[in-house]
Parts: structure tokens; sequence; C-alpha cells
């Protein structure tokens, strides 16, 4: 309630009890309206009975509570939102026609439990077609492995090689002949130049053996590799296949179908087949402002290190919109960064369990946090206040049994109690019951609700 003015502050002494008699018939000071200023009596058949606060008259019975002082733990309230802890949206990594759902919308669904069936006739197929790819692979790889080149040039080299020791002995053989002139010097030359073409052959067929070798080496690693390819092919073909089947990624409770059965689905579409919401626990986040922040500052310090409050109250608890409270209670997991720059409020996360399931995404509740600490308070019975016109006030009962009307300002309730901060002090009788009965400056016997005897007024 926002507080009065302070023109209209001076005004309360004389216009609540102005109100109060017009409510109940009677101008100020007792006077009915039209007369001359003498109280109406009540005409019966016994005879006229004296108006109430005449001499003579009945005085009226009410019913008073003491205000009371004490040191209260307040609870702040603030506006909140309801926030699924995991939104998913499902939608499927591959193209395809999409066979069935396996699932009833709105139900609560299982994390791997199965949602969509996409036809996987053409990804079979190209696992079938990778696999072939894999044989062939195989094969090449085999063939490499055989070194028949390798084998061929190894027979070329022996072969130089004797060639070569054969043309070498002749060298030998002829030489000494040569030399004793027992056979032309011409022989003796064409066995040298036979020994020297020997060689160079083997020499080439070596050169020969090393570039095969060469090859095969990186006709095996070619191979390899294309069968490591092939093999990729076929793990990739079968991933594929495998998302033809749609698995629930978290538990939540799921949406409305937005993809029937026989359309064609794909990643590149802008909507997701379905939504998941996960709602156990459920988040449920308010903004605080900056001068609120830095008056729980402290206490949301304490909070975030695990501490207990002091009061040993649970800190936060949620009020629904029927005004019915959760029967949970929430803890805090997080404040945002920085204050928002637009609103100058800091965003304050909190989590509740929410097994039953009465927490649904984007509800609007009240969050309410106990205050760090006691506080003394003033505290007068919520049915002893009035409000006409904005005005809140209460009838007290003065030392002399008098009544007296009295505005007070409130600053939030605790348990059945109004927080006064203005217009009370403690201590002060207020009327509970019997309100019609009286009226400001009228004489009354104040009883105590818990007994029949009339209450003392000190």
């Amino acid at each position: 309630m926002s507080r009065p003015n302070g023109n209209l502050r001076s005004q309360i002494p004389w216009a609540v009890p102005l109100l109060f008699s017009l409510l109940f018939g009677c101008a100020p000071g007792g006077k009915e309206p039209g007369t001359s200023g003498t109280p109406a009596a009540a005409t019966t058949p016994g005879g006229p009975t004296p108006a109430a606060g005449a001499p003579g008259a009945a005085i009226p019975k009410v019913v008073v509570a003491t205000v009371q002082r004490k040191d209260i733990s307040v609870s702040k309230e603030y506006t909140a939102q309801t926030v699924a802890s995991q939104t998913v949206d499902v939608k499927p990594r591959i193209s395809g026609t999409l066979l069935d759902h396996t699932f009833r919308e709105g139900a609560h669904v299982y994390a791997g439990q199965q949602l969509f069936r996409i036809d996987p006739a053409p990804f079979l197929a190209d696992v079938r077609q990778a696999e072939a790819g894999v044989m062939k692979a195989v094969a090449d790889l085999h063939q490499a492995q055989n070194q028949v080149d390798v084998k061929r040039a190894l027979a070329d080299v022996a072969q130089a090689r004797a060639r070569l020791k054969q043309t070498q002995l002749d060298v030998d053989r002829y030489k000494p002949l040569a030399f004793q002139q027992i056979i032309p010097q011409q022989t003796y030359d064409q066995a040298v130049t036979n020994r020297n073409v020997a060689k160079s052959q083997l020499d080439a067929q070596l050169a020969v053996l090393q570039n095969t070798r060469l090859s095969s080496t990186s006709q095996i690693a070619v191979a390899a590799a294309n069968l490591e390819g092939a093999r990729a092919q076929v793990t990739s073909a079968q991933i594929k296949l495998d998302y033809c089947t749609i698995f629930a990624p978290v538990t939540g409770v799921i949406g409305r179908l937005q993809a029937d059965p026989g359309n064609i689905v794909g990643p590149a579409d802008p909507n997701p087949m379905v939504v998941i919401s996960q709602s156990d626990p459920m988040y449920v986040e308010f903004g605080i402002s900056e001068t609120e922040y830095l008056a729980l500052s402290k206490q949301l310090s304490k909070i975030q290190s695990g501490a207990a409050t002091p009061s040993g109250r649970v800190p936060f608890k949620l009020v629904l919109a029927d005004g019915s409270e959760y029967n949970r209670r929430g803890t805090f997991m997080m404040a945002e960064r920085g204050l928002d720059a637009k609103t100058g409020t800091l965003m304050i996360r909190t989590t509740f369990p929410n097994t039953e399931g009465r927490l649904v995404p984007g509800q609007f509740a009240r969050v309410q946090v106990a205050a760090d600490g006691n506080k003394s308070e003033v505290l007068v019975p919520q049915i002893a206040v009035t409000e006409i016109q904005s005005l809140q006030a209460v009838y007290i009962v003065g030392p002399d049994k008098k009544v007296e009307s009295r505005t007070i300002v409130t600053n939030g309730s605790y348990e059945d109690s109004f927080i006064v901060s203005e217009g009370l002090k403690g201590g002060e009788m207020v009327i509970t019951e019997g309100l019609q009965k009286v009226r400001p400056g009228q004489l009354c016997e104040p009883t105590d609700s818990s007994e029949s005897a009339p209450a003392v007024v000190k």
C-alpha cells in the first residue's frame, strides 16, 4: 500500500472519525443528521431507551487485544517466474521421411526413451555400399603386401650377380694365359669387357630393386589408408542409420508434436519436432533492485557459502498464484554476474524440487526470502485493522475506557498480524471484535478474547 502524503496525513485525526461516523449514521459529536444536537432515543414498548453514550445508556462490550512489540525475522517477497532447468529442442540429425512417433503429447518421458523413427532404407543401403568398399580395400592391401615386383627385382639382382661372378672368373683365368701369350690378348680384353658390363648390369638391378621396394612400401601405405577410409565410411553410414531412431536426450515433460508422420524432416528445419522440458528440479528466478541487493548481499554470501541463516529458517519459500504455499523449500543456486543496465535489477536463481510435477515452466509466483537476523517490530492483529479510502486505522481503548481512532501505516505482515511502521508503539489495546458497536470518544467495556472477565486497562 502506498503511504499517504504529508498533507493527507495531517488531516487523518479528524477525517477518519468523520468517515466512521457517517458510516454508522451519526454526525461528529454523536449528532444524527437532521437533529438539533441531542442524540436520538429509541422507542421501546417499555418507554424510551437512552442512546449509546448518553447518560444511563448501556456501555457496549468489545473484545480487545494488546499491540505487541516482538523481535521477528521478516520475509521479503519478490515476484518470480518458474523456468525449466533444461529445455531441449528435439531435431533430427539426418534428412528423411518420418515414419512414426512412440510417445503421447504432454507425457513424462525418460532419457533414452524412443521418440521417433525415420525411414532407414536409404541409410541401410549406404552401409552395405561402405562395407563393399572395405572388402575391396582389404584385397588391395593384401596385393600390395605380397610385393610381387620386389621379388622379381630380387631375382634380377641375383642373376646379375651370377653373371658378374662368371665374367670375373673368365678374367682371372685369361689374365696369366694372355701374359704368357698362350691365348690372344684380344680374348683377355673381351673377358674384361664382359665383366665390366656384368658389373654395370648388377648396379642397375640394385637400383631397380631399391625403387621397387620404395614403391611397394608406398603402395602398402596407400592401401592401408584406403582400408581405414573405407572402414570410416562404414562407421559414418552406420551412425546415420542409427540416427533414424531418435531418443529422448533428457528426462522431462514432452510438448506437442510439430512434425507428422510422412513429412520430410531434417536438421535444417526451423522448428523442432518436439520440445522436452526438464522440470525436476524447477528453477525459480526473480529480480531484486540494487538497494535490495546491497541489503541482502551479506545474506546471499552466507547462502552461497552454505552457511545457515542466523534465524535457522529456510531462506526461500514459494507462494503460488492461487495464494497457496508450495510444499517444498527452495535453495539458492546462483546470482547473475552483474546488474541489468536497463532495469537496474539483479537476477537471482533458486531451485525447487518438483517430483510431484506441480510446477510447470512459465508460472508466475512469489518468492519469500527470510531476512537475516531478527528485528524489533510492532505487531497489530490483522482483524483489528480497518481500511477506508486507502487509509488504515484501528480503534484503541484508552486508560479511561474511551474509544480512540488511530491511523496507522503498515509494512508487510507477519503470521496473523500486520507490521506497523507508524501510528503504534506497542502496548496499546485495540478492538478486534465489536467495532460496529462503538465510535470515537465513546465509553466501552473491554474484554480479553481469551477470558470472560473485563480486560484491565492500564
